[in-house]
C-alpha cells in the first residue's frame, strides 16, 4: 500500500539528509586525517633542521597545566634527542594568538625549536598558515634555492627569508620589529613583511609563546 504524501515526503527527505550527512562526515574525517598528516610532516621537517637530531619525545602537558597557562590541546612541547638519546634541544608547536593574526579565527601555527638551555632559537617554521594569499602568507614563503655556481663562498642563502631572522636569536631578544632599539647599536630587530605587519607581529608573538611554553613545561626559567 502506497504511503500518503504527508508521510512519504518527510520520510524521503529524512533518508536524503541521512545519506548526505554520512557523506559529509566521511569527507570531514578523510580531510582531517590528511591535514593532520601534513602538519606532522611539516613538524618532522622542522625538527630535521636541527643539527644532530634523531628523534623526539613529547612532554606531557596536564589539563591543569593547559588551563593555568592557557594553552590548547593542539599546542605541544617536545624534547629533541640525538642518536645517542642525548637531549639536544626543545621544541613547541603553538598558535599565534597574542597578538592575533589577520585571520584570527584560524591562526598561524608555528613550530619553534631552541637549544637545551633555552637561550637561543634554532629553527622556526609554520605548520599551518591561512593568512591572506600574497600578504600574510609571505611569512611562510619558501625561497627557491639559488644556483651554487656564482654564489660567494660562505654566503648563506636562507630557504625561508622571513623565518630565518629568528635563527640563533636570543630568546631574551624577541621584542619588536624595526631598526635599532631606542637609538642603540644592539642586536638588530626584526624586519616585518611590507603589507603584512599584523601577520609578522603574530609570528613574533607566536615565537615568544613557544618559548614561554617550553620554559613552563620544563620548569626552566630565565
Amino acid at each position: 500500500m502506497a504511503l500518503p504524501n504527508s508521510v512519504r515526503f518527510p520520510l524521503t527527505l529524512a533518508v536524503i539528509a541521512a545519506i548526505a550527512g554520512g557523506g559529509l562526515a566521511f569527507v570531514q574525517v578523510a580531510t582531517e586525517k590528511r591535514v593532520s598528516a601534513n602538519k606532522q610532516r611539516k613538524l618532522n621537517a622542522a625538527f630535521g633542521q636541527i643539527p644532530g637530531y634523531a628523534s623526539n619525545r613529547e612532554v606531557e602537558l596536564t589539563r591543569q597545566f593547559r588551563k593555568e597557562h592557557k594553552y590548547t590541546k593542539r599546542e605541544r612541547c617536545f624534547e629533541l634527542l640525538g642518536p645517542d638519546g642525548r637531549l639536544i634541544g626543545y621544541a613547541a608547536q603553538v598558535r599565534c594568538v597574542k597578538p592575533s593574526c589577520y585571520n584570527s579565527t584560524d591562526p598561524i601555527v608555528l613550530v619553534v625549536a631552541v637549544d637545551p638551555g633555552i637561550g637561543k632559537v634554532q629553527v622556526v617554521r609554520t605548520v599551518a598558515n591561512n593568512e591572506t594569499p600574497g600578504l600574510g602568507s609571505k611569512v611562510s614563503r619558501r625561497k627557491p634555492p639559488t644556483a651554487l655556481i656564482g654564489r660567494p663562498p660562505g654566503k648563506e642563502d636562507p630557504e625561508y627569508p622571513f623565518l630565518f631572522q629568528f635563527r640563533n636569536r636570543s630568546t631574551g631578544r624577541l621584542d619588536a620589529f624595526g631598526k635599532g632599539e631606542k637609538g642603540g647599536e644592539g642586536e638588530k630587530r626584526f624586519d616585518a613583511i611590507t603589507g603584512a605587519t599584523i601577520s609578522s607581529n603574530a609570528v613574533l608573538g607566536g615565537v615568544r609563546r613557544a618559548v614561554a611554553l617550553i620554559r613552563a613545561a620544563t620548569g626552566k626559567r630565565k
